[in-house]
């Protein structure tokens, strides 16, 4: 039994062992077949020609192969095929040498322009078939200066002549870095239009992103609003990456000095922290989030620590890393934008459509370099497209957030408006309280109290004469009534007043001039017989306090209230020949002048005290009458 079930296993290991052997035969025999790619065939009336399909893909792991060692025949054996559309090495540190061959069986052009179209490798030496033998080198790369390139341009460009069939070439890169291998071969016609389309559009992208950039920041000088500082930054470092990804600063800035751009990946950390806050302060995670916003912290520590480790870590390995945290931070932003919309927060409508075409954006670029999806306009320019739309949403986003803090506020003020009126009534009426608990209890007392004391004085003064104390304090009784009458008067609601607000405004001046010893001069302009103005209770009370300032802080020797009404308003004006303002500030007290200003931003009037050209002070009240208003209108 039990040699029956070995030697079931044994036939059974055999079949899969055989089975193995069989599948991998299956699978090798196609690169068996194909050691090396076809080569590439130009005709007379194509101008442009993807190498893609035709190239010959060699990883030189030392790092020190020559081009004699890699084009001897020995060598062939060692390149591998790629059918890619468009071959891509992720990020590396290796070496690869690309080899293609090219045959001119019928095209009348001889002159033609090989292009890479990927700015970033750091070095390039291209070998093209000399006419007596050998290679002749042409060399590029962005840590290469520009001046040693035989065609100047951003992208890596040799010009090449093909001859007769059977050309060979080699191309040797160093990337360090992300390495992609779009190469084609142009006419130099064909080219020149190829590379004035891209010229045009990348031209409308960075003027595009500059208008933006100038809008947002002069908005940003306007309000001071931190939000827009971020996202001018964001603005900044996203167009920048874009400019460096596209050879510009190869072109433009960095050309003969490249060690610029052994530094400009620092960018990418900078575009990450700058993306990260905008998000976090636009969205107020703090508040609306505060999971989210914990996170967002630690992101932001992250992308921190990417600007020391950009001096530590090799340079694949931290573009590999900064790379897929950005990735993570723009799903993660995009994430946030929707929570925080979902409960409530409706600035976030516009953040999450606009962090969604950058997503889309960099995921079309990404997803094309990766094979994944076919390389045409859109996925080219994905980045720009994305980015974009991605700017012109978030300044909609910008301005919807404040409009709807402005509509807050707007809310905020009416509602404390509403309040101080209500605080302003609820005086009045305690006033109106006070008023008659005085009037009706201890004016009649104290008058209860005179009136018993005269009948004792009267007697005592029948029985044997009165002394002199009772006179006294008869004097002192009288002026405690009249005093109570006074205060009771002064609390009396204005507009329960029987003679009206001006005329009760003019009574107390006189009663004031009276108690104080000081005269009191009253003027006033009136269009109505009787003011009806909604505001006229504030400045009676405006009047009072500062009659009551002038007569304790000033040292006044005259007083000159006026009662104006010019234009389309009213003009309160209360002045006095005292010491003026620098004299009053060192006397106790400084409540009067805030209870004024406060009456005065109730009505929306325009309060303004100052020392007057002769000496004193001058506090001047002026607000719109409606009722002035409509007499104008009528007539």
């Amino acid at each position: 039994m039990t040699a029956m079930f070995m030697e079931k296993a044994h036939n059974l290991w055999l079949t899969v062992v055989t089975g193995l052997f069989l599948f991998s035969l299956l699978l090798c025999a196609p690169f068996a077949s194909t050691a090396a790619s076809p080569p590439l065939i130009l005709h007379a009336t194509t101008a442009s020609y993807p190498l893609a399909g035709h190239l010959d893909i060699l990883e030189d792991k030392t790092g020190q192969l020559t081009i004699t060692e890699v084009s001897a025949p020995a060598s062939a054996a060692l390149f591998r095929p790629d059918p890619r559309l468009v071959p891509h090495f992720g990020y590396t540190s290796q070496v690869y040498w690309v080899r293609f061959t090219i045959d001119n069986e019928a095209a009348t052009e001889n002159r033609w322009l090989l292009e890479l179209n990927f700015p970033l490798a750091n070095y390039l030496d291209f070998y093209a078939p000399a006419a007596g033998g050998g290679f002749e080198r042409m060399q590029a790369g962005a840590m290469r200066p520009m001046s040693i390139r035989k065609f100047q341009h951003r992208n890596p460009v040799f010009p090449v002549s093909i001859g007769g069939t059977g050309k060979t070439f080699y191309l040797r890169i160093e990337a360090n870095g992300r390495l992609l291998l779009p190469l084609t071969l142009w006419t130099p016609e064909a080219f020149a239009q190829m590379d004035s389309r891209r010229s045009l559009v990348h031209g409308c992208y960075f003027g595009a992103m500059m208008v933006m950039f100038v809008y947002n920041l002069f908005v940003f000088l306007s309000l001071r609003d931190r939000n827009y500082l971020f996202y001018i930054l964001d603005i900044f470092c996203f167009a920048l990456f874009v400019f460096f990804s596209n050879g510009f600063l190869i072109e433009f800035v960095s050309g003969n000095r490249p060690v610029i751009n052994t530094y400009a990946p620092l960018n990418t950390a900078l575009a990450l922290l700058a993306g990260l806050l905008f998000s976090r302060n636009f969205l107020d995670t703090a508040r609306n989030a505060p999971l989210i916003d914990r996170i967002f912290k630690i992101l932001l520590c992250v992308a921190v620590l990417f600007i020391p480790a950009f001096f530590v870590v090799p340079p694949d390995i931290w573009k590999r890393v900064i790379g897929t945290a950005a990735g993570i931070a723009s799903i993660f932003g995009l994430t946030a934008g929707v929570v925080c919309f979902r409960r409530g927060y409706h600035p976030a409508r516009y953040y999450v459509a606009a962090r969604s075409f950058r997503v889309l954006g960099i995921s079309s670029f990404v997803f094309a370099a990766n094979n994944l999806l076919p390389t045409s306009l859109l996925t080219n320019f994905g980045l720009q497209i994305g980015s974009i739309l991605e700017v012109m949403l978030t300044s909609f986003a910008l301005a919807d957030r404040i409009t709807i803090m402005r509509r807050e506020k707007e809310a905020e003020m009416l509602e404390r408006n509403r309040l101080e009126h209500e605080i302003v009534n609820i005086s009045e009426d305690e006033r109106r309280r006070i008023s008659h608990d005085l009037h009706d209890g201890l004016c009649q007392q104290l008058t209860a109290a005179r009136l018993r004391f005269s009948v004792l004085k009267r007697k005592q003064a029948a029985a044997g004469g009165a002394e002199p104390e009772l006179t006294r304090i008869a004097t002192l009784l009288d002026d405690a009534v009249n005093h109570a009458y006074s205060l009771s008067r002064g609390l009396w609601p204005v507009e329960l007043d029987p003679v009206g607000a001006i005329p009760s405004l003019q009574e107390l001046a006189r009663r004031l001039s009276e108690s104080s010893g000081i005269p009191i001069e009253f003027s006033r302009q009136q269009r109505c017989e009787n003011c009806t103005s909604r505001h006229i209770i504030q400045l009676h009370r405006i009047a009072q306090e500062a009659l009551t300032n002038a007569l304790k802080h000033a040292q006044a020797g005259m007083i000159q209230v006026g009662f104006d009404c010019c234009g389309n308003g009213i003009v309160l004006e209360v002045r006095d020949n005292g010491v003026g303002r620098s004299a009053e500030a060192q006397s106790p007290g400084g409540l009067g002048t805030g209870i004024m200003q406060h009456r005065a931003r109730i009505i929306d009037g325009d309060l303004q005290i100052f020392d007057g050209e002769s000496g004193g002070t001058a506090v001047v009240c002026r607000v719109a009458c409606d009722v002035i208003k409509e007499q104008h209108h009528d007539e």
